[in-house]
């Protein structure tokens, strides 16, 4: 529903935060840079802040819910929990949005089952440790053009209350605290966009001492007709704090390192090109590196993931 007044959504879309934010996979051809599809090719050995995102947008990393899976990179299965999102009209460039989710759980088939029962949603009688409720998410956007050059600039984050429950009932886990910002200038064709998340200590087991967790992230992006080109960067960091965490939507640090002080780092290279071959056709190619250092080095990990594609939009 829409309006002078304004904009309201109601269901499985992305959030405010997610919507709003701007960062360099904001101006990535292909499919994304840094936010793109490597994640769904690339390995690791522990867990890692693998692209610019939030904890809802990247979703759950390490062994979570029961289920005992190596997902290390994020698995996008929050960004689309259900939710209701308010957008303010945009006045002189300047937007708000705000987006309230009741839980973290509130996605697929809730219902009871087995542990190993993931596809279908989180078991909400005893995997709830770590996950959040109230959750509120969103941000200010201000997006405005002056002669050639245009400027873009954004603040989100998202805000929650940890549950407390079984199987780790004497767990006590940090509520959701995270934010971003980011910026991006164009101007004749180029676009150049950065931007710097925090996730501080958010959805960690107290216990483990988790607390500086973050990512930033450059991109530059040129544009000429129906031809486009991109390259972006991400530098990030997972604080594995003084034990390896098991369950809770950060995750966990893998068994390798457990106990181990310390925090895992990642870099991440992506190039990519796009050509509008015809409306609704895109051939794309991108190519990306990243480079992984584990707590002591035990799960360190270097890749290199290469793709090529059609976009089709109807």
């Amino acid at each position: 529903m829409d309006g002078s007044w304004g904009r309201w959504e109601m269901g499985s879309n992305v959030g405010a935060d997610g919507t709003m934010k701007v960062d360099a996979g904001t101006i990535a051809r292909a499919t994304g840079g840094i936010n793109g599809d490597f994640n769904y090719f690339a390995n690791a050995n522990s867990t890692m802040v693998g692209m610019a995102a939030l904890p809802l947008a990247y979703g759950a990393t390490g062994p979570q819910d029961g289920v005992a899976h190596a997902n290390f990179l994020g698995d996008h299965a929050e960004e689309n929990i259900n939710k209701v999102t308010y957008y303010t009209p945009r006045w002189m460039g300047l937007q708000a949005g705000l987006s309230y989710l009741p839980d973290e759980t509130n996605r697929g088939q809730g219902t009871l089952g087995a542990a190993a029962a993931g596809p279908f949603g989180p078991n909400r009688a005893n995997n709830l440790a770590g996950l959040a409720q109230n959750i509120w998410s969103g941000g200010l956007n201000y997006d405005n053009k002056f002669g050639d050059f245009g400027v873009t600039a954004a603040a989100t984050g998202e805000w929650g209350n940890a549950q407390h429950t079984t199987p780790v009932a004497a767990a006590d886990y940090n509520d959701l605290r995270a934010w971003n910002a980011g910026a991006k200038v164009s101007w004749m064709g180029w676009s150049f966009a950065g931007s710097y998340g925090d996730w501080g200590k958010s959805l960690t087991d107290k216990a483990a001492g988790s607390k500086d967790t973050w990512y930033w992230d450059l991109g530059v992006a040129y544009e000429y007709g129906p031809f486009g080109a991109s390259f972006t960067y991400l530098n990030s960091q997972f604080d594995c704090g003084t034990v390896g965490v098991a369950g809770g939507n950060t995750g966990s640090c893998s068994a390798v390192v457990a106990g181990s002080l310390g925090k895992n780092k990642m870099q991440t290279y992506s190039g990519g090109v796009d050509y509008k071959l015809a409306p609704g056709l895109t051939p794309y190619a991108e190519f990306t590196y990243y480079d992984q250092n584990t707590v002591l080095h035990a799960g360190d990990n270097k890749g290199y993931v290469g793709i090529l594609g059609t976009q089709l939009n109807f």
